[in-house]
């Protein structure tokens, strides 16, 4: 077996100091991959399979992915030595750089994430199988697990190059991003909110009927921290910008509590009923569409699992409403959206047979209020990764050019205030901050 052509994301790029250094991670990692990739296909094809050759190439630019290297592959696979090739697009996840495996916790994050493929998911849909659920309706909007490796030295060193999670190819089958800019339309949008209270209501049900599995997950939910200086900093950053904003300045005081009260509760876990896995970085970037032959939206999956945590769902909905949606979406049908997602949730925890006296509508909308100075904030810190504008990037459609967290604390543009004045007037609408 070899590698038969490892190529970039454009291979018409010019060799720029920073496609050099991409091209060169992916020889590295695709020479590292073919010493493992046989192994990772045996969880689903068995101990007798074979791997004939592959192709690898860069799935995103450098620099629009910060915490892993992703590799798209194809890989012509057979069962065992009789059987006829089969041609598997696969994505193989690997580690970053050693400075974003320090800013990514890698030796914690990369395990969780096989553990959301490997165990969270198979649990939610036996949950779902055991109450009736039939096996074509469970709970399937992950893409599919092929297979891991995690080195056993990786919780004890920081780096292992050979660590590598393999997944699904959803570009190969016809999913799309999103665009981060233009914001999610509003059929996208419902299809999002609708599947995420469904992923959210099978983490509460598990909780409530299997309390001992729930437990286990959440203990391996470690919550991904942001630099305490860049989320105090955020803070500051933000009060500065509504003082200075004429729409928002005559609400600073309560503008400025609720990002007081963020600061202290942003990485807090929910005491109550509501809790449950929350995804925690569910924004436009990790999540993908399929449309069907008119063009209608007609499926989703959500990708990228490395920091969940057991939180409150409604800070996965607000973030995803304040961070994605398109704005006239965001500002027109914001009410529509959360009615939506929470008549879902419920329709879920009663579809698993669990009670839900304490879950009626203004139980929900007062923990959207107990929440939202924690996602506010949380917005104030990712909403400006999210809509940097191309023209500042140093590849059209890159990401920003991170070297530290610093980046986080003063990156200031019209689109990134627009949509957080958006944002604290929506909340100050109903009288949530």
């Amino acid at each position: 077996m070899g590698v038969e052509r490892v190529q970039t994301h454009q291979e018409s790029e010019q060799d720029n100091d920073e496609w050099i250094a991409a091209k060169e991670i992916v020889r590295n990692s695709a020479e590292r991959l073919r010493k493992v990739i046989k192994s990772l296909f045996e969880r689903d094809y068995g101990e007798n399979v074979m791997v004939d050759d592959f192709e690898a190439k860069m799935l995103t630019p450098p620099g629009s992915n910060y915490g892993s290297v992703l590799l798209a592959v194809k890989v012509t696979v057979r069962r065992n030595k009789f059987a006829t090739p089969k041609v598997v697009n696969v994505v193989a996840k690997m580690l970053p750089s050693e400075f974003f495996q320090d800013v990514f916790n890698s030796a914690v994050t990369f395990p969780k994430e096989v553990a959301a493929y490997e165990e969270i998911l198979p649990a939610y849909q036996m949950l779902q199988l055991e109450n009736g659920i039939p096996k074509s309706k469970v709970f399937n909007h992950f893409p599919r697990f092929f297979g891991a490796r995690i080195p056993d030295d990786l919780k004890t060193k920081a780096a292992d190059d050979d660590a590598v999670i393999l997944l699904e190819n959803l570009v190969a089958a016809g999913y799309k991003c999103g665009n981060r800019w233009k914001g999610l339309d509003r059929a996208q949008s419902e299809m999002t909110v609708r599947t995420l209270a469904t992923f959210h209501g099978l983490g509460i049900a598990l909780r409530k009927k299997k309390p001992e599995v729930f437990a286990k997950f959440v203990k391996k939910a470690v919550t991904f921290s942001h630099p305490w200086t860049s989320i105090v900093r955020a803070a500051k950053n933000c009060k500065n910008m509504v003082m200075e904003n004429e729409r928002l300045n005559p609400f600073y005081a309560r503008i400025a509590n609720a990002l007081d009260t963020g600061v202290n509760t942003i990485n807090t876990p929910p005491t109550n009923q509501f809790g449950t896995i929350c995804h925690t970085d569910f924004s436009i970037n990790n999540m993908l569409f399929r449309n069907d032959s008119e063009g209608n939206v007609e499926a989703v999956k959500f990708i990228d699992f490395q920091t969940y945590s057991h939180l409150s769902p409604v800070r996965d909905l607000l973030y995803f409403l304040i961070a994605s949606t398109a704005e006239n979406v965001l500002i027109c049908h914001f009410d529509h959206l959360v009615n939506m997602y929470h008549d879902r949730l419920v329709r879920t925890l009663e579809e698993l047979n669990c009670d839900v006296g304490n879950f009626g509508r203004s139980h929900f909308l007062a923990e959207c209020k107990e929440w939202v100075g924690a996602e506010a904030l949380h917005c104030c810190l990712m909403v400006k990764i999210i809509l940097l504008p191309e023209a500042e990037a140093a590849i059209e459609g890159n990401g920003p050019e991170i070297q530290s967290v610093d980046y986080f604390d003063n990156l200031d543009f019209e689109a990134y205030r627009q949509r957080l004045t958006i944002m604290f007037q929506s909340f100050l609408e109903r009288d949530w901050i």
